[in-house]
């Protein structure tokens, strides 16, 4: 009998090795995380579909994981490798030039014959790791090409007996089965999938900025990444092609990328059956689908075993919900390869796709599918019924530009003839500022029966339309009077439809707020806030929150508007998502806040392209302030024109709209600009800008008139009339504190604090500014401090005539930083000695003080480690260590403290 002889392998000695990539490698937010996770596992599994970048993340595990010491092997995989001499051949090679074996293992594996489970093989492994001292981790990349089961077998044996020493990495597009860790405890199994492995925002911007030496414009960044959901492989693709055309979008990558199509082709679609083909490729004109829809639509008896061979094969599909009914997702970007593949190889299909997808979504009363899906297959004759019953989801959901359009498609006379409709598309209009046509709509819902029995629910809902359309033109009278009779007649709020409810009390809410009556603004949102939660409107949650959050900021409660702004964006994330346009309406709501903490970054970085998304569809009501502020701030980079731009672009939407708050807002900074630009101020120019106020109607609610007042009061400052700006803004102070505007109240001290000390009335300054200090301090607002001290810089010399004086002059010249000191008669060196001595107060090391400084910059742990060449756990030590030493216990509180004290 002839005795078995297994075959000659051949290793290719770089299939031991991670792959070596040029350039710069993408890098994501929680790296730290991921390697942390990696780091001491037993058995780790990252899994993704193609592209997601497994191979990066386990490259870098197997760099950390050396840094640190261990003993690393690594085994590149293909198809050829599905044989288990060839498999063992590569795995023993990776241990050996690891240094975790040192015998000869060819004998071993010579004896072990097919099929059979390597009882030598394992015994004589395992006893020679077993005398290993240090920890042994095999990396094994591309499992998936693995279907031998005697391979499966010995993997599992090998993870059963190892010593504890012993750690295995997995990478693969398919999930391990689950006898590969079922004998592992659970805190010793660690499973990384794609939602961890995708790029999130930040990671996309920085990965065209720094891999592909692209600068795209903070849209394109977002709309690249919101279409791709952090993809790496088509941003990879698309850079190229953007380089090449800078034009180019989404909708090009299939019809002139051909290197993208190739690789789904090759790599997706190459090794399914025919079958499964066009079930995958059917389900692809679906936004979400169960087992059902898939088989309505596809036309299949088998759908749910496809669906269970799709979410094995790790086929770019998302589970979104488990119970009863499962529903799903694909991928954005695979799905619209798939709809590609259709339109090119079959498209007399995709209308009978679409049809099937139209019926099933109507007959489970989903309407707004059935929309899209109507208007896919062409079918325009069922879209005035179906719009009727979706279009108040359509609201409820934000989906704002979404009704307007699809009603566009409908003749006027259509829209009115539906009530119900005609109501929503009012609604919508106004909710968009275009009053004209809101207008035209709310006009034809005439006071009839038989209209009233068609609105049905909608039917006592036209104060409210009449309160959005007044509130919005900035008549607060006309507003609050229509949506508080309306609440008043309202006999039950749980048999109010919610909208309207949760929309009349913000309307009203914001009516008292902006007449200053705090305690009714925020005892109106009480109204609605027993109806069960998912009957309430996210976007009106979330506008009822940021509304909260600014009437506490007036009553000067920073911490609780902060609180409230947070809850605000909190909600619009996780109801209506992360790039909604509530999301980003929550985060401009912060802009204020952010700002007199002087948090320039996020100005700029989150609330620019905040402000910009808004804009385009107007709905930027209550965004006044924040305009003025993005300004401020860049021009605090040094981008003056485009400081100018935005509040250009503010200046002409405000007097479009006939809004005199945000026109003030915009000309009160132009003129700080204008005085901070000239020595000598040009007094033709400033005149300019306050004549412009002559055009502005004489019925100004407080907080325009506030804008108003610091326009004429420093207008007199800048020509040294400091006795007429103290009158004009003492005057208003007064009304002010009558009204409880605490918060505009401190903006309006800090200024007068700076008036009474250039004019060398020291005691009225140091009164308003210890009041101000004392305000400002806890929260860290340091702005106003900045944005008065342009007025008249070298009174702070005067301080340093009485003790009390010289405490002043250094917190405000630790706030006002360097750039002011050269306005200033001191000495420059007593600023160092100051840092000096109070870092020594504060037992605070060079090293620590330079994290300091970078943190005051807004860098992450990982962007600090690579600026100072240290790593990032030690990073992390060092900022542990300030926060004990500052008694702090955050990044910001740390910042500010910092500033305050001239340590940064």
């Amino acid at each position: 009998m002839n005795r078995f002889k297994p075959p000659i392998i051949n290793i290719i000695s770089t299939k031991n090795l991670p792959p070596q990539k040029r350039g710069k490698q993408v890098s994501r937010h929680n790296e730290a995380e991921l390697l942390a996770q990696v780091t001491g596992a037993r058995l780790c599994s990252v899994v993704a579909p193609p592209g997601y970048g497994k191979t990066n993340v386990l490259s870098r595990s197997f760099r950390h994981l050396h840094s640190l010491g261990f003993l690393v092997g690594w085994v590149s995989l293909d198809i050829q490798d599905n044989q288990f001499y060839r498999f063992m051949s590569y795995m023993l090679s990776a241990l050996e030039k690891s240094g975790a074996i040192q015998r000869e293992w060819q004998s071993a594996l010579l004896e072990t014959l097919p099929g059979d489970e390597g009882d030598n093989l394992i015994s004589s492994l395992i006893e020679e790791l077993s005398e290993c001292d240090s920890d042994i981790y095999l990396i094994i990349d591309d499992l998936h090409h693995i279907r031998d089961r005697q391979i499966h077998a010995f993997i599992k044996r090998l993870l059963t007996y190892a010593p504890q020493n012993f750690h295995l990495i997995i990478g693969s597009r398919e999930r391990l089965e689950v006898h590969f860790y079922r004998d592992i405890q659970n805190d010793q199994f660690v499973e990384i999938g794609s939602a961890q492995l995708k790029l999130n925002l930040v990671d996309t911007q920085l990965f065209f900025k720094d891999c592909c030496d692209l600068e795209l414009s903070p849209g394109d960044i977002e709309r690249w990444h919101r279409d791709t959901e952090g993809w790496v492989f088509p941003l990879k693709l698309a850079s190229i092609s953007i380089k090449q055309r800078p034009d180019f979008c989404l909708g090009d990558v299939f019809r002139k990328d051909q290197s993208i199509s190739e690789y789904l082709s090759d790599e997706v679609l190459a090794g399914m059956s025919q079958p499964f083909a066009q079930f995958v490729m059917a389900i692809s004109v679906l936004d979400i689908f169960c087992s059902e829809t898939c088989g309505y639509v596809a036309d299949m008896n088998t759908p749910s075993e496809y669906l269970a061979q799709m979410q094995a094969q790790n086929l770019f599909i998302e589970r979104l919900s488990s119970g009863d009914e499962e529903w799903y997702q694909l991928h954005p970007f695979f799905r619209n390869y798939l709809e590609s593949r259709i339109a090119t190889d079959m498209p007399s299909i995709l209308p009978t796709l679409h049809r099937r997808a139209r019926e099933w979504f109507e007959q489970k009363n989903m309407p707004s599918y059935a929309i899209k899906h109507a208007l896919e297959s062409g079918d325009t004759a069922q879209l005035g019924g179906l719009l009727e019953k979706s279009c108040f989801e359509l609201l409820l959901n934000g989906q704002y530009m979404e009704l307007l359009a699809w009603a566009k498609l409908l003749s006027d006379e259509d829209i009115q003839a539906r009530p119900k409709l005609c109501f929503a598309v009012a609604f919508d209009y106004i909710l968009m500022h275009q009053f004209s046509e809101g207008r035209q709509f709310m006009s034809s819902l005439v006071d009839s029966s038989a209209t009233r029995r068609k609105l049905g629910e909608f039917s006592d809902g036209m104060p409210v339309l009449l309160g959005m359309d007044a509130v919005f033109r900035d008549d607060v009278g006309s507003a609050q009077v229509y949506c508080q009779d309306w609440l008043v007649s309202v006999s039950s709020p749980r048999n109010t439809l919610p909208l309207l409810l949760v929309t009349g009390c913000n309307i009203l809410s914001y009516c008292h707020l902006y007449k200053g009556d705090f305690a009714e603004a925020l005892d109106v949102h009480i109204t609605w806030k027993a109806l069960p939660e998912k009957e309430i409107p996210a976007f009106g949650v979330t506008y009822s929150h940021c509304l909260q959050g600014l009437t506490y900021l007036h009553l000067g409660d920073v911490n609780n508007a902060g609180r409230w702004f947070d809850k605000a964006q909190s909600v619009a994330v996780d109801k209506l998502g992360e790039f909604s346009i509530y999301s980003s309406f929550a985060t401009a709501f912060q802009a204020e806040i952010r700002y007199q903490q002087g948090d320039t970054r996020f100005l700029v970085e989150e609330v620019l392209p905040c402000l910009d998304a808004i804009t385009q569809i107007g709905l930027v009501d209550s965004m006044i302030h924040s305009f003025p502020c993005v300004a401020s701030s860049l021009y605090q980079q040094g981008r003056c024109i485009e400081a100018n731009e935005v509040l250009d672009k503010a200046e002409a939407l405000a007097r479009h709209l006939d809004w005199p708050r945000l026109t003030l807002a915009c000309l009160h900074q132009k003129l700080r600009f204008a005085i901070q630009e000239r020595s000598t101020v040009d007094r033709q120019l400033i005149n300019r800008r306050v004549e412009k106020i002559s055009g502005i109607g004489s019925e100004l609610n407080i907080s325009a008139r506030f804008y108003l007042e610091l326009i004429k009061a420093e207008s007199h400052a800048a020509f040294g009339r400091y006795n007429d700006a103290i009158k004009k803004l003492m005057l208003f102070q007064v009304e002010l504190d009558q009204a409880g505007f605490v918060y505009l109240g401190f903006l309006v001290k800090v200024r007068l604090a700076f008036f009474y000390a250039a004019q060398n009335d020291l005691n009225e300054a140091f009164k308003l500014l210890a009041a101000c200090l004392d305000f400002a301090g806890p929260a860290g607002l340091i702005q106003a401090f900045k944005d008065a001290s342009y007025i008249k810089a070298d009174f702070l010399c005067a301080f340093g005539d009485s003790s009390d004086g010289k405490r002043y002059q250094e917190t405000l010249l630790a706030i006002l930083g360097p750039a002011i000191i050269d306005g200033v008669s001191v000495d420059a060196s007593t600023i160092v000695q100051d840092r000096d001595r109070l870092s020594d107060e504060f037992k605070l090391s060079g090293r620590e003080l330079e994290i300091l400084e970078l943190l005051g910059l807004g860098l992450a742990n990982k962007n600090i480690a690579l600026s100072l060449g240290i790593g990032q756990e030690t990073v992390k030590w060092h900022i542990k260590n300030i926060f004990g030493k500052l008694g702090v216990n955050s990044r910001v509180t740390a910042v500010q403290k910092a500033r305050r004290l001239a340590l940064i």
